[in-house]
């Protein structure tokens, strides 16, 4: 009883301040490469997913990301995530909202060799069927996409990241 006294006076305290929450789904801020480290035998590269809506009755829903089971973003319109990622195989996965599927999407995807340009891209996008897929995309081309400018940042990646081998 006493716990929710305390609640009821916190949220009264916090709808009487005049304050708002306020979130913020992108930064302004463009892909940089990984950090190098000293004494490793593999170096990590930076492996950046950036999404291009089309004019499509799916546009304005969100792409789930995951990496090796392990879910990475919900992209929505034109941004990008990014990871740090050890060059070797690796399995990337997409889907719009999998929660039918109870999200068994994370454990399907399709092997990815990552290599070891420090900079690798992707494209998020749908297919003609309207189903999500990725795209490797040259550096290039990539580089020139305005979704680039824009880092998703209101989810939290869940990738759990064990570095590169040390030599």
């Amino acid at each position: 009883m006493l716990c929710t006294a305390g609640a009821v006076v916190m949220l009264a305290g916090c709808a009487t301040s005049g304050q708002v929450e306020r979130w913020h789904l992108t930064e302004p801020k463009t892909p940089t490469p990984a950090e190098q480290l000293a004494q490793a035998s593999a170096q990590p590269v930076r492996v950046v997913f950036f999404r291009q809506t089309q004019a499509t009755e799916k546009a304005a829903q969100p792409i789930n990301l995951y990496l090796n089971g392990q879910y990475q973003a919900s992209l929505v319109g034109n941004t990008y995530t990014e990871q740090n990622l050890c060059p070797g195989a690796h399995r990337f996965a997409v889907a719009f909202n999998d929660v039918q599927r109870r999200y068994h999407t994370k454990e399907e995807g399709q092997p990815v060799n990552v290599g070891t340009d420090p900079m690798q891209y992707f494209r998020v996008t749908e297919d003609a069927a309207g189903q999500a897929v990725l795209q490797p995309a040259p550096a290039s081309e990539a580089q020139t996409v305005r979704s680039l400018r824009l880092l998703q940042t209101h989810t939290l990646p869940r990738v759990i990241r064990n570095g590169c081998n040390r030599g």
